[in-house]
This record gives structure tokens, sequence and C-alpha cells, in this order.
């Protein structure tokens, strides 16, 4: 049984990635390419699959496929049971109710908390800047650290304590306590149980955080020689340059040198900087934050300030982080993905956006 399930779930995982190929402006530009080599009369067809190939390798499109198929892959082991497209194929859906069930219910929560916000501040949850206000916060949009004060009126949503007590009423009546366990079920704090790896699997998955293993610091945390440096960034341009993403990835696992770090990690979490549609929807997102005021807006400034500015490692990067958070609040896409992990109450997510 296990055998074919397995095996239905591999058929399943290529027939998506087949789809999921198809569909994307890659595979018209692979079948493009692909045609050329079927239409030529002087190619056999014991040879076609060779100079398939061989035609991706010569445009490039070689190592987007492979980096396509990895990223895809990815995407299925981390979030999968959160795709609606990918309940079909087992071992992939979430079995715990009991975790949405209440993530449901810290998410009503967390929108009452905000209802009561706004009714405390008088301040509706979303409202239009004035023409003066637009203005200063174009002009001031790199310093955005010194245009918002201290807002004492702003109190946190929740505290840890409210978020213990959440996770410690989750509970699994499908869960059979172990007889053998040295302490009962009703006197631990978390009562739902998750399957984990054992002590040996998180030490074979962890590995290469041992201090043994070859580590490059590039900030000077560790006295590095200098030809062991140069070899590393040499090795590192060459990954760089092959533009795989299972190897930009390994490298990053053992320190990235600062000159390639941007394109080290877009490369490892599949992001073209070449493409101006994301340029194009920061700039729509800037133009949301310029023309709109959000109430999530005094908890996104009380929050860094209480947070980043107090920090010595992150206060220099205060006003990027007012940049971001305040367009990620204002991202549909952000709350499209959320609502496929949320149950039927209403995501903050939902809340923010259709207040935009």
């Amino acid at each position: 049984m296990d055998s074919w399930t397995s095996l239905c779930t591999r058929a399943s995982v290529e027939r998506l990635l087949l789809d999921k190929i198809y569909s994307s402006e890659l595979g018209g530009r692979v079948r493009e390419c692909l045609n050329g080599v079927a239409e030529d009369e002087m190619v056999s067809q014991e040879d076609i699959e060779q100079k398939a190939c061989e035609a991706l390798k010569t445009s490039g499109m070689e190592v987007q496929v492979k980096n396509f198929v990895y990223h895809e892959l990815m995407r299925l082991l981390h979030c999968g049971s959160h795709d609606s497209s990918l309940h079909h194929i087992p071992m992939l859906r979430e079995p715990l109710a009991c975790v949405k069930e209440v993530r449901g219910m810290w998410e009503g929560r967390m929108v009452d908390s905000i209802n009561t916000l706004s009714s405390r501040l008088d301040q509706p949850l979303s409202c239009k800047r004035t023409e003066s206000e637009q203005g200063t916060l174009r002009k001031r949009w790199n310093s955005l650290g010194t245009l918002f004060p201290s807002d004492n009126m702003v109190q946190p949503l929740f505290c840890s304590s409210d978020l213990m007590k959440a996770l410690s009423h989750i509970e699994n009546h499908n869960f059979i306590a172990d007889p053998t366990l040295d302490a009962p079920i009703a006197c631990v704090l978390i009562k739902v149980h998750l399957n984990g790896k054992s002590l040996y699997e998180l030490r074979d998955n962890f590995s290469r955080l041992h201090p043994s293993t070859f580590h490059i610091d590039f900030l000077g945390g560790r006295e590095v020689q200098n030809g062991a440096k140069d070899d590393y960034t040499e090795r590192a341009s060459k990954v760089v340059k092959l533009g795989l993403a299972p190897l930009s990835r390994q490298l990053c696992q053992s320190g990235c040198p600062v000159s390639l770090r941007r394109h080290l990690w877009c490369q490892a979490l599949g992001v073209d900087l070449t493409d101006d549609q994301h340029s194009l929807h920061f700039e729509q997102l800037k133009s949301s934050i310029f023309e709109q005021s959000l109430l999530l807006d005094r908890l996104v400034v009380k929050d860094v300030k209480e947070v980043a500015t107090n920090n010595d490692n992150y206060f220099i990067f205060e006003d990027l982080l007012y940049q971001v958070l305040l367009a990620l609040i204002r991202d549909s896409s952000f709350s499209d993905l959320h609502s496929s992990h949320t149950s039927s109450h209403t995501s903050v997510a939902h809340v923010v956006n259709d207040t935009c």
C-alpha cells in the first residue's frame, strides 16, 4: 500500500510539474525552441531527444527549466498542504483540523482587536491622505524614520502570554497517548502532538551547521586567511555564472561573499531581478502607501520603533523596514496566499486589503 501511495504521489507530482511548465511563460519559450528541432528534417527520430537537450542547453533554457522544477518541488514540500491545487496528491493534505480551528479563532480575535483599536482611537481602518501628506511622504520616502514620531496611544494587539494560551488550548482528539512515555499527556502544556524527526535525523539534517564543518565568515567574526577567501569568492563566482538554484543554496549554507550575496540569494530563492514586473508591482504598492493611510500603519511604526530602533544590529535598517512592511500590508497577493491558510473566519489580511 505504501509503495502504491508513493507511486501515485510521484505520478501526480510529475503531472503537476508538467502542467505548471506548460502554462508558464517559460513553457511557451521551451515549446518554441523544441518546435524548431521537431521541424528539422535532418533530425532523425532516434536523435530527436539528444537534439532537443542540446537545443535547450544552447538557448540557455536548460538552467531555467531545472531551476523552475527545483523551486516548484520546494514549494510542494513546504507549502503543499496549503495549496488548493495540490489537495488531490496523497500525503500533502493538512491532517490537523484542530490546528486550523484554533488558527481561525486567533485570526478572528486579531480582527476584533483591530476594530476595537479603531474605535478607541476614533480612526477608520483606511482613509485617503491629503495632498500635503502625500507630498511629504514622497519627499521623505528614504528617511521615514524621522517622519513618524513615537505613538504612545497605540498598544500591541496581543502579548506573548496570549499566544501561548491559545497554543496550549489546541487539542488533537484523535491522538492516542503512548503508554511508554515518561510524562503523561495531561502534564504537558502543549497537548497537540506533531510528527517530528528523531535526534539522529535532526543531527543528519543539520550536519552542515556543526562547528567542524567548513564555513566562511565574511563579516570578520572569524579569522580566515585571505587566500581561502579569494578561493571561495572565485568558487562563488562560478556558481553565480552557472545559475543553478540548488548549487547557490548549498553555497549559501557555507557563507556568501558580500559582493555576490545578492546574486546568490536571488538564485537560491528563484527571484529574477531582470523581471520588470517586480519593480512595477512595488511601485504600485508605493503609490498605495502615498494615497491611503491605514490603521495598521501605526502598528507597524510602533513595532519597528520598539524593536528595530533599540537594536544595535537593526537600527540602521529602520527606513528600509518601514518601506517593506508598509508595502507588505497593502499587497493583495499576500492576502490571496493567506486566504488558503485560513478557515471560515475573516483574516486580518483581507480586512486590510478590503479597506484599501
